[in-house]
């Protein structure tokens, strides 16, 4: 199965023929989720996210998390992304998934594509118990013993 980049990218950028020669399927952004609602189409219609990240959240071991994974795990599609220490304050590896290394990813990617069905039961349960407004709301509120 194909990986769609929704990138953009200029035509003239020399890493476009690279990601084009290795199987990579790339799309403007612009014309997929250029609104609220084809911006939640795609997701609905993505089978899940991958997602490396930016040098400073993956080297700093923060923890931290896209909230567009975050809309991801929500609709019930399961994300694979580089880690960021993560696991430090969430499960990780049912639904979210993190990777270290080309390999690492391979592994995170043929997991999900082997037992999907659970794995994105998975991701709408985290999203259930992580992600809910009430439950970080209340959360919070009780952590500033408000």
């Amino acid at each position: 199965m194909p990986i769609e980049l929704c990138l953009s990218i200029a035509d003239a950028d020399p890493d476009l023929p690279a990601l084009r020669a290795n199987g990579w399927r790339v799309v403007s952004p612009r014309e997929r989720v250029g609104d609220p609602d084809s911006y939640r189409r795609y997701i609905y219609g993505s089978r899940g996210e991958f997602s490396p990240v930016r040098p400073i959240y993956s080297l700093g071991k923060s923890g931290w998390f896209s909230d567009r994974s975050g809309c991801y795990l929500a609709a019930g599609r399961p994300v694979v992304m580089e880690d960021t220490g993560l696991s430090r304050h969430v499960p990780v590896g049912m639904g979210l998934l993190t990777y270290t290394d080309l390999e690492s990813a391979a592994r995170c990617l043929e997991a999900v594509q082997q037992d999907y069905a659970r794995h994105a039961l998975a991701a709408r349960e985290f999203a259930r118990e992580y992600l809910d407004s009430d439950r970080v709301l209340s959360r919070i509120l009780a952590l500033a013993r408000v």
